[in-house]
């Protein structure tokens, strides 16, 4: 979202976005050329925020929305802006269906196909999103497949960067496998800890902050890696380049549906790191080519993941092949080429 806002601002479009505050308190800031108005909030509850503000979208005639889903709350707002109009002059990015939320998928998925049948336009990065979806084949002929965009020229591996020094100087002479992400279940980052446990000589950097953070500590501990496991939690988008800069190797364990896409492998593939992931039935695959950018090994599979590792960090001829068609690979989600695709989508969805 903030990469395809700030590519818009850049092109002189007016881009404002909504979003829901860390706490109670209201605030209005500019971030990059993007308004940012971020509406009070009064908690979480399944995942999704307790901010009734966001039920009243600023009346304009001028505005075309961009919502991105599953977001219940965004949904009902949408909704709401639709009644008494015809088509809804809004594209809706779909990441993923309800996955875990059982008590909210049936609400959720009857909002949502109210909300699909209104909007112009529904928005994937791949194919494999509509059918790996219960809900979007009923769409097709909404449905626009435009890759996400990332800043690949931000990312570009940066050796001497202060973290990357910092990464490489605990690490000791040793490989450094990388993880970014929240710490949520389905990142599958129990499974990376058992993993590193399997192959000794491996050193892993965790990038990023959740519920299970203390959790996945102790699990550590217990797996007796705890000192080869650096967490540094959530850092700037500067350090994030760093830690990428510090890395031989990406991992994305991730073991459920609700990594449908998984935009840091893109992130990696940028500062040239081959990337291990797993084989979903979603998007993950589709960006990590397996054999090409990386490669892809089933989920919940602690020792298939950590040969994967081994092999790339203990053959340089392999993991500098791996590491070019990443790095091309990554180019191909770049903001030139695809900004002015997402601009034309919004042209289409306001026309009219």
């Amino acid at each position: 979202m903030h990469a395809i806002a700030r590519a818009c601002a850049r092109r002189g479009d007016r881009v404002s976005a909504i979003v829901c505050a860390d706490g109670p308190r209201a605030r209005r800031r500019d971030l990059e050329g993007v308004q940012v108005i971020e509406v009070p909030t009064f908690g979480v509850v399944q995942s999704q925020p307790i901010a009734p503000s966001y039920l009243r979208l600023p009346k304009r005639d001028d505005v075309v929305w961009h919502l991105h889903e599953p977001f219940p709350l965004g949904t009902l707002s949408l909704l709401c802006e639709a009644r008494g109009k015809g088509s809804l002059p809004a594209v809706v990015t779909w990441h993923s269906d309800v996955v875990r939320q059982r008590a909210l998928r049936p609400l959720h998925q009857s909002l949502a196909r109210r909300l699909l049948r209104r909007v112009r336009f529904i928005h994937v990065p791949t194919e494999a999103h509509i059918d790996s979806s219960e809900i979007l084949p009923d769409f097709r002929r909404k449905i626009r497949v435009i890759p996400f965009i990332v800043d690949v020229a931000a990312l570009q591996r940066r050796t001497d960067h202060p973290l990357a020094a910092r990464i490489r100087d605990w690490a000791r002479g040793c490989p450094i496998a990388l993880l970014v992400g929240r710490l949520v279940y389905y990142k599958g980052v129990d499974v990376l800890l058992a993993a590193v446990a399997s192959v000794p000589g491996i050193r892993l950097v965790v990038v990023g902050d959740g519920p299970l953070r203390r959790d996945l500590a102790a699990h550590a501990v217990a797996l007796r890696v705890a000192d080869r496991v650096l967490w540094l939690g959530t850092v700037s988008e500067e350090d994030l380049v760093g830690a990428y800069s510090g890395a031989d190797v990406f991992v994305l364990p991730s073991v459920a549906r609700s990594e449908a896409f998984g935009l840091v492998q893109v992130e990696a593939m940028a500062a040239g790191l081959p990337v291990v992931s797993t084989r979903l039935g979603t998007s993950v695959e589709v960006v990590n080519v397996d054999g090409t950018s990386g490669l892809v090994v089933p989920p919940r599979d602690p020792g298939a993941l950590g040969e994967a590792v081994r092999a790339i960090v203990e053959d340089p001829a392999l993991r500098m092949r791996l590491g070019a068609g990443a790095l091309r690979r990554a180019n191909e989600f770049s903001e030139s080429r695809l900004v002015d695709r997402y601009r034309e989508l919004y042209a289409g969805a306001g026309a009219g």
